[in-house]
């Protein structure tokens, strides 16, 4: 972003901190429907037991 000049580093730099927040979250909100649907095989895999 800074190699054209059009954004300095501190604004490119807190852009990319924002970034990753966003990806995280998006990325532990896939892990919890993960666990969620993990969840729901074991119980029914206890229930069928």
């Amino acid at each position: 972003m800074t190699a054209n000049r059009k954004m300095d580093v501190k604004t490119a730099n807190t852009v990319i901190l924002g970034c990753n927040a966003v990806l995280s979250s998006i990325r532990a909100d896939e892990q919890q429907k993960k666990i969620e649907e993990l969840e729901k095989l074991i119980e029914k895999l206890e229930m069928d037991a």
